[in-house]
């Protein structure tokens, strides 16, 4: 058993044996993912494990592989004293694709310089939707022993929502803390903590916005906060790329604009009256 701790995995209990090579024969692969599952699926040649994911998990997968012949066997130790410092590693690898959500305010008007509506917004929430809940990873397979890490994971056909959420002073994940907008734009603030999820060719992300109160300063009306919800499509747009890639942060700026309020008018086209054909019954 290991355990992520910043960057790195450790084992739970380092002075453990964990492998002692006994076959003559036979070289070996030594394989890591994380997190750990206590019933992965099994089958003749392939060793599976599935999640479901909320957005906070990090999928990882690794091998320790080498071409030398009997590589890591009782033989391959014993024929060269030069191996004896030779140990597995298992070079481990982010299987999903990670967003990491900032919102800047936008300007009233565009060229004004005046960010002042957008100061009145709160970001409520920032959501993907119908995106693939329900992850599987190849943990080996001996039939495709050099699989692309792209084929390492599959979707098991479950589908929902993952919400950005916050972490409290304990490192503990929390539901999003809403985060108002200032008027500076020379500053991003991050909404939550990032996202991890399936990689694909689009998302489709919904953002709630809620403005603040206001008394209107001509009428003297006043009006309760109000909540806007937008669903927009998020694609990948630069170096050539058509997707989102495994192992790859990403970093998505939002522009909050304050509302705008549009006045409409109705004019009514007086009905032109004409002499239609005569019936005879």
């Amino acid at each position: 058993k290991s355990y992520k701790e910043g960057n790195d995995i450790k084992w739970a209990n380092p002075d453990d044996v964990y492998f002692y090579p006994v076959s003559q024969f036979y070289s070996y692969d030594f394989y890591g993912y994380y997190p750990r599952v206590s019933n992965p699926i099994k089958t003749y040649n392939r060793v599976c494990a599935e999640y479901t994911i909320d957005g906070t998990q990090d999928l990882i997968w690794g091998r320790a592989t080498s071409e030398e012949k009997y590589a890591y066997s009782a033989r391959y130790y014993r024929e060269s004293q030069s191996n004896s410092t030779k140990k597995p590693n298992i070079a481990l690898k982010h299987l999903l694709t990670r967003l990491v959500f900032k919102a800047v305010p936008g300007e009233t008007y565009a060229g004004s310089g005046d960010y002042s509506a957008a100061s009145t917004m709160l970001v409520s929430s920032v959501e993907l939707v119908d995106v693939a809940t329900g992850i599987g990873v190849v943990i080996a397979d001996n039939s495709e022993l050099d699989m692309d890490l792209s084929d390492r994971i599959y979707k098991t056909g479950t589908v929902g929502t993952l919400a950005l959420t916050s972490v409290d002073d304990s490192g503990n994940n929390i539901p999003f803390v809403p985060v108002h907008m200032s008027d500076d734009p020379t500053t991003a603030v991050q909404l939550g903590e990032s996202v991890m999820l399936y990689p694909e060719s689009q998302y489709t992300i919904r953002i709630s916005l809620i403005k603040d109160p206001y008394t209107d300063a001509v009428t003297g009306t006043s009006y309760p906060a109000q909540t806007y919800i937008t669903e927009i499509p998020l694609q990948i747009k630069n170096d050539g790329l058509s997707a989102f890639e495994q192992g790859t942060s990403y970093n998505i700026t939002i522009t909050v604009h304050g509302p705008k309020s549009i006045s409409l008018t109705s004019t009514l086209t007086p009905w032109i009256e004409k002499e239609g054909p005569s019936i005879e019954l």
